[in-house]
C-alpha cells in the first residue's frame, strides 16, 4: 500500500518524532537517504505497520511523473 503525500521530508520527519521507523535500503538499484530513496519522478519512504505489512509514502519530484 502506498500514500501520496505532498511534501515527503516533511511527513517522513513528523512520522520519525512520533516513533515510526523507516525502512532503510542500500543496493545497487535502491538506496535510501534519511530514510528517503529519490529517483528522476518520485521520491519515496517506506515503514512497516503493527502486522508487519510494508506501508510507502511518495512524491512525485517536480517536473517528473505523476503518482496518481
Amino acid at each position: 500500500m502506498s500514500f501520496v503525500v505532498a511534501d515527503l521530508e516533511a511527513e517522513v520527519g513528523d512520522l520519525k518524532s512520533e516513533g515510526v521507523s523507516f525502512e532503510e535500503y542500500d543496493l545497487p538499484d535502491l538506496r535510501t537517504v534519511g530514510s528517503i530513496a529519490y529517483s528522476r519522478s518520485t521520491e519515496s519512504a517506506w515503514f512497516r505497520d503493527s502486522e508487519g505489512n510494508l506501508i510507502g509514502i511518495t512524491q512525485s519530484t517536480p517536473g517528473g511523473a505523476s503518482c496518481v
